[in-house]
């Protein structure tokens, strides 16, 4: 670690006590520890020789722009000029301080300014034209908290994303963009756009996975999937992209390392698909068998909708035990891969809806599966389905919690072998293992699962019947999910 690189950590460091958890929240502020600064700066490589102009959009104390300016320096540049955006005054001092102390430590091949304004709001209209130009590099460790599409310079569900937008507008051609962020946006709805936009503009080249959620900014206490992602504006056609994975800084320094075909690392042709991160050679080879899965829920002649009874919205309607005014209300610690087991003793939550409920609450009382909708990171599985059987209680209807996902058949039923048969495939530890490739949340989502590949229904049912023909296809299937 280089003298300025120490000095901008203690200031870092400082700043950590000087300022209440509270506030740096509300600003989405986490300081890049030096050896995961170390880590990005080695896959910083611009197109460019002599000259490189380094971007860090939110600077913080320096650590990332340093870190880039004095690797680049050290890999023959003859100078750099980093621009340093932060809109927290409680820290532009130190900032100002530790580009200094990196200046210095240049003998003047490494420049600098520093932008006392926010980032996004900063680079918009003449005014930043005039100031600064493209970049060659973009290493960021952005802000993270949720925003609103007509935010200004917003349009992205997280700050970080917008951050990561803006950034690759600002690159210059062949330039490359290094960030850690939160895995969310590589899957999910609400990030399609984004996911559209990072392969129309840009060629993922490498990622880097940690697997503790706790080590990346363990002195700040976030508890969070973060992933380092280094992208080129280009579209050179390359085969592969490089996945690296660590459990934590500990073992940063020697990572393992996949080679990923790029038509795998993608969940279909779609420009906005899910982003898969694979990080073995078992997880490839995974992919690859999934790949030979044609078939999705609609292909079934299945839907999938969430739960209607939001708790807090339905709370008039909502009981704590069951009488004959009631009908159950089944929340996701209601499904187990054995089925549904309702009531539940101890359970504090109510778990009876009143007769009165409005239709949009009822959920007719017929085969189907039920998926739950949220686990914990540290769950040994992440799917979790069980079926709820036709006449498994008396009631006509039933009332599903929001935190459920229901798969049933539009205008028809599923019978009790298809839902026993597709709740078994979901189940399965290859389905729980592809579902944590292609999605880093905790969230079970819809969408996600919609677009899972499955077996045609045929072979579902050949799975669940020991008596059927025991051919090629369905050994092959069953090795595939169930060891």
């Amino acid at each position: 670690m280089t003298t300025a690189l120490r000095k901008s950590h203690s200031l870092a460091r400082e700043h950590l006590e000087d300022t209440e958890p509270e506030q740096r929240k509300a600003l989405g502020q986490y300081f890049t520890p030096p050896i995961i600064a170390e880590f990005m700066a080695g896959h910083v490589c611009p197109r460019v020789t002599g000259h490189v102009n380094i971007l860090d959009p939110g600077a913080g104390t320096g650590t990332l722009g340093i870190a880039a300016a004095r690797k680049l320096l050290s890999n023959g540049m003859t100078s750099v000029h980093v621009t340093a955006f932060e809109n927290d005054t409680l820290v532009l001092d130190r900032l100002t301080s530790a580009l200094l102390s990196a200046a210095a430590e240049a003998n003047g091949r490494l420049t600098f300014n520093v932008l006392a304004r926010d980032f996004l709001e900063g680079t918009q209209g003449s005014l930043f034209d005039c100031e600064v130009r493209r970049f060659d590099v973009v290493i960021a460790n952005p802000p993270y908290f949720k925003t609103s599409p007509s935010a200004e310079g917003g349009g992205e569900p997280n700050a970080y994303a917008s951050f990561m937008r803006r950034s690759a507008e600002l690159l210059t051609d062949g330039g490359h963009l290094v960030f850690i962020v939160p895995r969310s946006f590589a899957s999910g709805f609400y990030f399609r756009r984004f996911r559209r936009f990072l392969r129309e503009q840009l060629e993922l080249e490498s990622l880097h996975v940690f697997d503790s959620r706790k080590s990346a900014f363990k002195d700040q206490s976030v508890l969070q999937e973060n992933i380092i992602v280094v992208y080129r504006k280009e579209h050179s056609g390359r085969a592969t992209v490089n996945v690296t994975s660590s459990h934590g800084t500990e073992d940063l320094a020697g990572p393992v390392l996949v080679h990923v075909p790029r038509n795998l690392m993608y969940a279909g042709v779609n420009e906005d698909a899910v982003l898969r991160i694979p990080i073995t050679l078992e997880d490839v080879a995974l992919l690859r068998r999934f790949e030979s899965f044609s078939c999705r829920l609609e292909d079934l002649n299945l839907a999938i909708s969430t739960g209607p009874v939001v708790p807090f919205r339905a709370g008039n309607y909502l009981r704590s035990s069951a009488n004959e005014e009631t009908v159950p209300l089944l929340w996701l610690q209601h499904v187990t891969p054995e089925g549904v087991r309702w009531p539940v003793e101890g359970f504090r939550k109510p778990q009876a809806i009143t007769c009165m409920a409005p239709q949009k609450l009822r959920v007719p009382n017929q085969t189907c599966v039920l998926l739950r909708r949220f686990s914990a990171k540290e769950d040994d599985r992440r799917l979790v389905a069980g079926v709820l059987r036709h006449g498994q209680f008396s009631a006509p209807w039933i009332g599903i919690e929001n935190h459920v996902n229901l798969i049933y058949r539009p205008g028809g039923q599923m019978t009790l072998r298809e839902a026993e048969g597709l709740s078994r495939v979901l189940n399965s530890r290859g389905y729980d293992d592809y579902f944590r490739i292609c999605n880093g949340n905790t969230q079970v989502g819809a969408t996600e699962i919609r677009e899972l590949p499955l077996p045609p229904m045929r072979t579902i049912l050949e799975l669940e019947d020991p008596s059927a023909r025991l051919t090629r296809a369905r050994t092959e299937i069953g090795e595939l999910l169930f060891t």
